[in-house]
């Protein structure tokens, strides 16, 4: 995925919040041998993820090659993180952004201060990495951000809220929800030495709206979990898949309304 270095074999430090595509970002590094170190909040390694039973806990199994290079960062983020979970139930949106973005902050500052010595790449989730970013290139690392969706994904949304209201309201502009009025992941975009997209219309935005020179963007489709691989395919007539979180964002509503 990375290109080997002048000086050996490309060595790369992948970090992100959550079990995103179930850590399939760390363990297609890990899959090259280039994975040399992942952080993370809060992760369980295969013999816990067993012993836990539930299925949100067991979402956060480790692979087992990237398991035994991951650093844990949980309270930087767990109290944050825990609070946006309960406010997305109880209350506001903009009390939900805050939260979550103080626990991006807390978990940026804190993988900051850590040893890059050995390491040549950093990986990470855009809006996730402000901190990291600018201290691994300090460290003489090249840097890459992973913007798994465009930037203008609030007022898109929005926007949606706006035109159907029967499918709930939309969270708050990340932005408006900081002391200082910036949105992490419009902040990043321009520290980073390459922005990855997961397709074209990504990077196009990212050109047109953003002003992010191309030859810093790489269209690289969403990793997928190993374990998705292994999954019988078996189709019932009249049975549908949505691969996604039933709201506006991931377009429930249009396929509804196509139904």
């Amino acid at each position: 995925m990375i290109a080997d270095t002048e000086d050996g074999p490309a060595r790369v430090a992948v970090m992100q919040l959550g079990a995103r595509h179930g850590y399939a970002l760390p363990a297609a590094f890990a899959a090259d041998d280039a994975l040399a170190a992942f952080e993370t909040d809060l992760a369980l390694s295969p013999a816990w993820a067993r012993l836990a039973g539930s299925y949100r806990l067991s979402a956060r199994q480790l692979p087992v090659r990237v398991a035994e290079l991951t650093r844990q960062h949980p309270l930087p983020a767990l109290g944050g993180l825990a609070i946006a979970k309960w406010l997305s139930r109880t209350g506001s949106s903009e009390q939900l952004a805050r939260h979550r973005n103080r626990a991006c902050h807390r978990f940026d500052t804190r993988v900051a201060r850590g040893d890059f010595t050995g390491l040549t790449h950093l990986v990470a989730i855009n809006g996730e990495a402000i901190e990291t970013v600018r201290a691994a290139r300090a460290a003489g690392l090249r840097t890459f951000l992973d913007v798994i969706i465009p930037p203008s994904w609030h007022r898109r949304l929005q926007d949606e809220a706006q035109r159907f209201p029967e499918w709930g309201s939309a969270p708050a502009n990340w932005a408006t929800a900081t002391p200082d009025g910036s949105d992490r992941n419009v902040a990043a975009l321009g520290i980073a030495d390459g922005l990855l997209c997961p397709s074209a219309a990504v990077r196009d935005e990212l050109i047109t709206e953003f002003g992010v020179p191309k030859d810093r963007l790489h269209v690289v489709p969403y990793a997928a979990a190993p374990k998705w691989f292994g999954v019988r395919n078996a189709p019932e007539p009249g049975r549908l898949l949505f691969p996604g979180t039933a709201d506006l964002r991931k377009g429930i509503h249009v396929l509804a309304m196509a139904l």
